[in-house]
Order: structure tokens, then C-alpha cells, then sequence
């Protein structure tokens, strides 16, 4: 794949593209990192679970999980640091520096008898990838599907997939799934990261301004565009000072 086929939800559709649903990132330099870590990494994780259980929130795309059971307590986000939590983390913030390309991280917990909707991501420029952490049960209780093809979590090992394409997750078990998901720039992509990351967050801004005004879904599209664009070119302005200061707004 070359970078002439970078792909965006917001300006691409439904996505065509010859990827395979699941990736195999093994034998990456920042999987072997996480093998070789993964007990403390873990141990972390669930410490700032139970000091931190009240700063997760809930996806402000409410249609997600209308029941906010699907929670996040977020780290990095779309290459712009969230400075208040990674300073109560080590190995975390250690796993984010020694990596770059690593442009967005976060604890997810999905509560008992819940489920994410159907949803596509963001870009193809990504491999997402889940870190199973706390897995309270397999298929057909517990699990995950892209494009389809279904796959279980798994304690300490990784699922690496395509964001792009349709998918989704439940939990049907009686304790919550605790994963720690994060976002790396493909190697085909990696002169473009500053592109994806301000692209990415540009919509995002604008999704959550959406969300709140629903009269704005009337705008046409190309004029959602416009702004889509308006927003990138101030969070240009803003990029050196978000870099040296992490997010401006609270995460």
C-alpha cells in the first residue's frame, strides 16, 4: 500500500481497501517491549483502575453505548499528550516516550453484560492494537469482531487490527474487560504522522461539537468540511504549544 491511499472516515466512506481485519505486530519493536514488561505494565494498569475509577469517562459519541458501561481514562491522544494522567503513571509514560510512533493510549474498560455498537475508526494509517489486561471470559461470551472474523482477548497478549473497518465488541460475562488500547503509526505512514494526528483530531473536535448542536447536522456536507478544515488550521497554530504542554482541554 502506498501513502496515496491514506484513508479517513469523514472524507472516505465505507472503506474498500485490501487490508486484512488483523494484523500480525509480534515481531514489532514495540510488542517485544510490552512482552517483556507486561507484568508490571499490567500491575499499573490496574493500580490506576482502582485510584483513578472516577476520572474514566464515557465516549461522547453517546449511539456507541448509550449506557456509558464503556469507559477510558486516556494518556495520549492523536499524537497530543495528556500530561495529568501520564504523570501518575511510569511504565506507561516510559512506554510512550521510548515509542513515537505511538500517537494515542488508554485504559478501556467494558462493564459486565455490555457492548460497544458497530462502528467504523478514524484512518487506515493506524494499527490499533489491545493489550488484554483483566479477560474475564472468551468466545462466545467475550469477544471482538472486525470486517466479520471474531477473535477472543487475551491476559498480556495483543490484537492488532485495521480501525478502518467495521467493528465492534461485548461483554457478556459478570465482570468487567479491562484492555489497554493504543494507536501506532503504520510504517507506510510515517511521514505523514503529523498529518493523520491533525486530520484525526480536527474531526473529532468537530464530532463533539456535533453531538452537542444537532442542528449543525443539517449544514451540507462540504460545509462540514470547510469547518472540518478550519479546525485543523487552528489546531496547527496550536501544535507547538499543545506538544510542550499536552491537551488544552481536560481529558
Amino acid at each position: 500500500m502506498s501513502s496515496k491511499d491514506l484513508w479517513f472516515n469523514f472524507i472516505g466512506g465505507i472503506y474498500h481497501q485490501n487490508d486484512p481485519p488483523y494484523f500480525d505486530c509480534d515481531g514489532k519493536n514495540w510488542a517485544i517491549w510490552l512482552q517483556m514488561n507486561h507484568e508490571d505494565f499490567s500491575n499499573e494498569i490496574m493500580t490506576l483502575v482502582h485510584q483513578m475509577d472516577d476520572k474514566f469517562k464515557s465516549s461522547h459519541v453517546t449511539s456507541l453505548n448509550q449506557d456509558a458501561s464503556w469507559k477510558t481514562l486516556s494518556f495520549k491522544t492523536w499524537g497530543i499528550d495528556v500530561q495529568q494522567n501520564e504523570l501518575r503513571s511510569s511504565i506507561i509514560n516510559k512506554f510512550l516516550k521510548s515509542f513515537p510512533e505511538v500517537i494515542s493510549a488508554s485504559i478501556n474498560i467494558l462493564s459486565a453484560n455490555s457492548y460497544i455498537q458497530k462502528h467504523m475508526g478514524d484512518t487506515n494509517g493506524i494499527y490499533r492494537v489491545h493489550l488484554g489486561i483483566s479477560v474475564p471470559d472468551t468466545l462466545p461470551n467475550c469477544g471482538f469482531e472486525v470486517n466479520g472474523i471474531q477473535k477472543s482477548w487475551k491476559t498480556n497478549k495483543i490484537l492488532a487490527f485495521c480501525d478502518a473497518y467495521e467493528h465492534w465488541a461485548w461483554n457478556h460475562s459478570n465482570e468487567r474487560r479491562i484492555i489497554f488500547c493504543f494507536d501506532v503509526i503504520r510504517e507506510e505512514y510515517l511521514n505523514r504522522q503529523k498529518e493523520i494526528t491533525l486530520k484525526v483530531r480536527a474531526f473529532l473536535i468537530w464530532q463533539m461539537i456535533f453531538h452537542r448542536f444537532k442542528a449543525l447536522k443539517k449544514f451540507p456536507s462540504g460545509i462540514q468540511k470547510l469547518i472540518i478544515g478550519g479546525i485543523k488550521t487552528i489546531l496547527l497554530l496550536l501544535y507547538p504549544l499543545q506538544k510542550k504542554f499536552g491537551t488544552l482541554i481536560p481529558q
